[in-house]
């Protein structure tokens, strides 16, 4: 019986034994997990704030091209130099690495000028710089994209439900997919809402949204700081040298002046004169930029993207939107 009895008492032992190996064994796990989550969100809250030291930077640097009246006076050359040296060249701060670069947003095609504001209806000088975008780009950087999509993406931006042509696509297209959904009728509210057109695929969303944005209807292109390909893109008879020529003298500086200071001036310049390109949705100047910064801090690797706008009746520059993604 006592034999028994100690047998018992061994087991009992060794289950209490292993219940506390197993409850210290979980609770070091939580431990360390909670240790490793605090951590990650200290890293976070201090990337977060060396991204802001780089918006305010950017933000200064930029303030200083701006009138009072919220009016830029900067030029491509200057968009040039900060790209090329000081904000965009990465440093390192209390073994913090940072890097950003400013981005004139009016430098690419803007997608919501494809309508009109008020009517509602397609703009035909817009619509033919963007088939002529498209085109230019199959041929020279393999798109790989149907220039019929101008027309879905006329219908996604239009109020109305009816097809612009039979390219178009409203919503009998959007309806019919496996995951359902109606077009927008309304302009776009971010540039990865392409991805939601018909005709677009994730391999051409990622080449094409180098030469285009999404801002209100009524923002120009910028003429001084306009990428080649848009450029080209203005009229069908700009080749791609003339488009080069165009491109280089936006950053002849004459003076304390660089770049084109009218529209008027661009149109007479001799590579383009004669040619009929239309005056509609140009300017020389730019009201809307992005900064794109990004911070690594120890395993955390941070990337923001703010969208700065003039504040017309202070002369201050304002953050409109930040996103924040991981990388």
């Amino acid at each position: 019986m006592h034999v028994k009895q100690t047998g018992v008492a061994l087991i009992t032992v060794m289950l209490i034994l292993s219940l506390a190996t197993v409850t210290a064994v979980s609770m070091a796990s939580r431990q360390n997990i909670e240790i490793h989550r605090t951590s990650n969100v200290h890293n976070f809250e201090q990337a977060s704030h060396y991204i802001t030291l780089i918006e305010n930077y950017a933000n200064d640097a930029l303030s200083d091209h701006f009138n009072t009246a919220g009016v830029p006076t900067l030029s491509s050359v200057d968009i040039d130099r900060w790209n090329n040296a000081t904000i965009a060249s990465n440093f390192t701060v209390d073994e913090v690495k940072m890097s950003g670069e400013i981005e004139d947003v009016q430098a690419r095609f803007n997608l919501n000028s494809l309508i009109n504001v008020k009517t509602g209806a397609p703009v035909a000088v817009q619509v033919a710089r963007l088939r002529t975008l498209i085109n230019n780009l199959n041929r020279d950087i393999n798109l790989d994209l149907n220039v019929n999509f101008v027309d879905a993406l006329i219908d996604w931006l239009d109020p109305n439900s009816n097809v612009v042509s039979l390219s178009g696509a409203e919503d009998g297209v959007y309806l019919r997919l496996d995951v359902p959904y109606l077009p927008a009728n309304q302009y776009l509210k971010d540039i990865s809402e392409l991805l939601l057109i018909h005709g677009m695929t994730h391999d051409i969303y990622k080449k094409f949204i180098k030469y285009v944005c999404v801002l209100e209807s009524s923002m120009p292109l910028n003429i001084n700081s306009a990428k080649v390909e848009v450029l080209q893109s203005l009229n069908p008879a700009i080749t791609n040298a003339v488009a080069n020529t165009l491109y280089t003298n936006a950053r002849q500086k004459v003076g304390d002046v660089a770049g084109y200071t009218s529209v008027t001036a661009f149109l007479a310049d001799p590579a383009i004169a004669g040619l009929g390109v239309s005056a509609d949705g140009l300017d020389f100047t730019s009201q809307s930029f992005v900064i794109k910064s990004s911070v690594a801090l120890d395993k955390v690797k941070m990337r923001f993207i703010t969208h700065l706008h003039p504040d017309v009746t202070s002369g201050n520059i304002s953050v409109k939107s930040r996103s924040r993604n991981i990388l």
